[in-house]
């Protein structure tokens, strides 16, 4: 596996630094992306959706705590600083690994096992492993949804779902107007759903692709997502060759 990774840090000489020692690891990560501040880090996570960040505590215009809490999705994080004052936080806030500048070889390399062991972990490691996964998926394969609405349960039947979001630690159900919340997660949604019905089209985001009436490319090579309804929504670009593809 190769980890597509974004790099943040203000400072031009770290980062140097970091990208010459990332240099030994150019089979298992590729740097996509860079940031020297915190808004501009929040934008290009977004934008490139990174299976790793890795994270300078202190950043201009927000911290990397600030980062972390403005992501809607969180990819694998590695947060880097000068200070050992903010490990217990950085652990609370599920980093997988925390580095004190600067930075050497073999706490990078370590970090990075981590990072590939956690995406190990959540895959089938062999045929036997897939075809049950596949099995066990189509027997909790789901057909309707059931979303809390104050003292009541809303049942969305599937066809009738435009999308789900991940939203803040929940999952936003959209249909026609409405728009509910559930708790399951996107990635356990996902494993339930029909591929064929349902696409990733961003990190946060499955879309009933029955519910779609037009795909358009854009110039920055993401694709618009027109429903039926008239509503749009836009790809990321990781996943618009799924849509292009899409039959």
């Amino acid at each position: 596996m190769v980890l597509r990774t974004v790099l943040v840090e203000d400072e031009q000489a770290s980062r140097d630094l970091m990208k010459r020692l990332l240099t030994k690891h150019k089979d298992t990560v590729v740097v996509v992306a860079e940031a020297d501040n915190g808004p501009a880090a929040v934008e290009t996570i977004r934008e490139h959706e990174p299976d790793l960040v890795l994270l300078d505590v202190s950043l201009p215009g927000l911290d990397g705590f600030e980062v972390l809490a403005a992501l809607t999705t969180k990819p694998a994080i590695v947060f880097t600083t000068g200070y050992d004052a903010y490990a217990v936080r950085a652990f609370r806030a599920s980093a997988t690994d925390y580095l004190l500048k600067p930075v050497d070889a073999e706490q990078l390399a370590a970090a990075i096992a981590k990072v590939l062991a956690q995406h190990s972990a959540r895959a089938p490691h062999n045929f036997t492993e897939l075809l049950s996964a596949l099995r066990t998926g189509r027997e909790r394969e789901l057909k309707r949804v059931a979303c809390r609405v104050g003292d009541s349960t809303v049942f969305v039947a599937l066809e009738d779902v435009q999308y789900f979001r991940a939203d803040h630690g929940y999952t936003m159900v959209k249909s026609g107007t409405q728009e509910l919340l559930i708790d399951t997660p996107l990635a356990d949604l996902e494993s339930r759903l029909n591929p064929t019905d349902f696409l990733r089209v961003h990190r946060n985001t499955l879309v009933n692709m029955n519910q779609v009436s037009s795909l358009r490319r854009l110039p920055d090579g993401r694709m618009k997502i027109v429903l039926k309804d008239g509503s749009e929504l836009s790809s990321s670009r990781r996943f618009a060759d799924s849509l292009r593809n899409w039959s």
